[in-house]
């Protein structure tokens, strides 16, 4: 029976090998195409980089070297020779006037692709970001998709999506609506919000919380549940009762004060929300 990390290394010279017929394309001569290339050799290069290797000592050779097996020796040394002639073809300068075409497109800035681990608060960050994108990308094929994304991902959503392949073209689609229904439950993720707002320390707790860090971090989670769920009147009560449960004695005055001036009318979260900022920016004005 295979370990898991031979499982990893031996879906890794897979990922490797398609990759490599991938890029087995014509001399690149446009923009999009040439920077579509260069993120495939990166891609590449961190994969290779990322393999787990045994090192030894060769007969006759004080010097440690990386043993590999035949198969993965010759991966290897087409992996170097493919890339290495694509990088002397993207050396080469463009025709100008091919060069002069979809100039924007090829202007990719690099970006930290997000991870998810599958804690509930991390998923709407990591959806947003790989939806945008890596799964509306039209010049992306679905197999490269399918790498991203299981790189993308630890612990139970990659033990989720474990048994897809790059050889089934469906793949990518399915590993992603698989995903899609195990997290994107809105009223969990609202319910998770709220259970970490309530693990926010009190102003007069011993944890020496500051009504700046306090104000910031509230009105975070405030942001986060009104952009789900602007018209639900049952989180802004939970949340405004949380909020206050925390205050000091200093900021409950305060706060008294304030809702005894609004006569007649309930304060309501977002009232709450705005005397948080006016209190943090006044803490900020005396630092």
């Amino acid at each position: 029976m295979e370990k898991p990390s031979e499982t990893l290394a031996l879906r890794q010279l897979k990922r490797i090998e398609d990759m490599l017929n991938d890029i087995q394309e014509p001399r690149p001569d446009t923009p999009l195409v040439r920077a579509q290339l260069r993120l495939k050799i990166d891609y590449l290069k961190n994969i290779i980089n990322s393999l787990p290797c045994t090192m030894d000592r060769l007969p006759g050779n004080d010097a440690f070297t990386v043993i590999r097996s035949p198969e993965e020796e010759k991966l290897f040394r087409t992996y170097l020779k493919t890339v290495s002639e694509k990088e002397v073809q993207l050396a080469i300068p463009q025709d100008p006037q091919l060069a002069s075409l979809n100039l924007n497109l090829a202007i990719l800035p690099r970006m930290k692709m997000r991870t998810f681990d599958g804690r509930l608060e991390n998923w709407i960050p990591f959806s947003e970001w790989f939806t945008i994108h890596i799964h509306y990308s039209k010049d992306m094929e679905h197999h490269v998709k399918l790498c991203y994304l299981q790189d993308a991902l630890t612990g139970e959503p990659a033990e989720l999506i474990a048994g897809f392949t790059t050889a089934n073209r469906s793949s990518y689609t399915q590993a992603w609506v698989l995903l899609n229904d195990r997290y994107d439950k809105e009223d969990k993720i609202m319910q998770r919000y709220l259970e970490l707002a309530a693990e926010i320390p009190s102003l007069d707790g011993d944890e020496g919380i500051s009504i700046i860090q306090f104000a910031i971090k509230f009105v975070g989670y405030f942001r986060k549940l009104n952009a789900l769920s602007p018209a639900s009147d049952s989180w802004k009560e939970e949340l405004k009762a949380i909020v206050i449960s925390k205050f000091d004695e200093n900021t409950e005055e305060k706060w008294k004060e304030r809702t005894d001036r609004i006569e007649g009318e309930t304060p309501t979260v977002e009232m709450l929300m705005a005397f948080l900022q006016e209190e943090r920016a006044k803490a900020s004005a005396t630092i």
